[in-house]
């Protein structure tokens, strides 16, 4: 279909009337607004499909605005007396001062969308079937005494552990609690930091062997990354006088439901260099002089701690680790939804009010064409949101506080 701009628009008409001793007075009002447009803006290639098929780049630019909006109505009557006598005023309809066009319909986020890359290059480097050798290699001198020292700990506080189970009603109960808490503590950190990284780099490793001598990755497969976030903002004012005549005030509240995600898809060609010889031990197991500067950072003490709240551990791969992959396309989807509901209500008691809310609906759909691949990611602290929707966010906690308590005990 062709590219496309169309109006979309929203007839508000309103009648009422007042009536009293001086007569019956009309009240008429009929208008039309624009809410926004539905756009279309992007063609795909006419044999998208066969370059598909062909496992090709057939990415075009495209974009997207859709808008659609309901048929508010609102119907108001009160009855007070005066020196005029008894005065009945009604109105039916919808009035065109209460249609709010949502502003923030551009809305970005460029965390959310590193988020989405991130997340991408982890499906990717899982993909791979490679390994980054460089720091388990060098951390290879601390295995023997990394279990020795986990058997000595093991047979000296076990013992202490079922002693203070039996005597934790005993005088010094505060002192016993602290005790168990220092062994849980100190059995914590020796399993998150010793031992399961330790059977997580022997497994990596034997797959990454595998995955060598097998040599499977010789189709090109599409991977993607995607991130959202949703909110909900408001506002309210001061909708006027909407019955003829009468002094009753209304007041609005406009409510925003938004949903903010972004999306990277990319096909990837990971055999290519295996089948044809290029493709060395050294590339798979990233042992080349750039890898240094990211297996360096990771035998920094603390860095993990550092990428808990910044993505400088990403950054330094992203920027530093050899890559031997072929990226036969990249896109960047971004979508941008709103839901507006208008709300109106009376500031003083009147006789009847019926309302249906007034609701626009907006969606914005973008598609970027990388055509230099994936981009880099970038460097920046966490948001608080990323950091709390961390699926391991209960082991870094766990992790924070194990050495906190270490930290006060000294």
């Amino acid at each position: 279909m062709a590219n496309y701009t169309k109006p979309v628009k929203l007839r508000c008409h309103v009648e009422g009337a007042i009536t009293n001793n001086a007569g019956t007075t009309p009240y008429l009002s009929d208008s039309t607004v624009s809410v926004g447009v539905d756009k279309k803006i992007g063609v795909s290639q006419p044999n998208w499909r066969q370059i598909i098929r062909n496992r090709a780049d057939a990415s075009t630019p495209y974009t997207r605005e859709i808008i659609k909006t309901n048929l508010p109505e609102y119907y108001g009557r009160h009855v007070w007396y005066n020196a005029l006598g008894k005065n009945v005023s009604y109105a039916n309809g919808f009035s065109s001062g209460l249609v709010h066009i949502p502003s923030s319909i551009f809305a970005d986020d460029a965390a959310l969308a590193d988020l989405a890359l991130r997340r991408l290059n982890r499906k990717l480097d899982k993909a791979r079937g490679d390994f980054k050798l460089i720091a388990p290699t060098v951390e290879l001198r601390e295995i023997r005494s990394t279990v020795r020292d986990l058997f000595k700990y093991m047979a000296k506080n076990l013992p202490k552990l079922n002693k203070r189970n039996v005597l934790i009603f005993g005088k010094n109960l505060s002192s016993q609690v602290l005790g168990n808490h220092q062994l849980a503590r100190n059995a914590w950190l020796q399993w998150s930091f010793g031992i399961q990284p330790l059977i997580n780099d022997v497994e990596n490793a034997r797959k990454a062997l595998a995955n060598w001598r097998k040599a499977e990755h010789h189709i090109p497969m599409r991977y993607s990354g995607g991130a959202s976030k949703t909110w909900t903002a408001s506002k309210k004012g001061s909708a006027g006088y909407l019955l003829p005549g009468a002094s009753t005030t209304f007041s609005y509240a406009d409510t925003d439901y938004c949903t903010l995600s972004y999306k990277y898809k990319a096909l990837v060609d990971f055999g290519q260099f295996v089948s044809d010889n290029t493709y060395t031990m050294q590339d798979h197991f990233h042992l080349h002089l750039g890898d240094l500067v990211p297996a360096a950072y990771e035998l920094i003490p603390f860095s993990w701690l550092v990428d808990y709240v910044s993505t400088l551990g990403a950054w330094l791969d992203d920027h530093f680790s050899s890559s031997t992959d072929r990226v036969i396309y990249a896109v960047k989807n971004r979508k941008f939804t709103i839901h507006r509901q208008v709300d109106v209500w009376p500031n003083q008691p009147i006789d009847q009010w019926r309302y249906t809310p007034l609701q626009i609906d907006s969606t914005v759909f973008n598609r970027v064409v990388l055509p230099k691949g994936l981009p880099n990611v970038e460097l920046h602290f966490k948001s608080v949101d990323e950091i709390l929707g961390n699926p391991y966010l209960y082991k870094q906690v766990l992790n924070l506080l194990a050495v906190a308590a270490g930290s006060y005990r000294h």
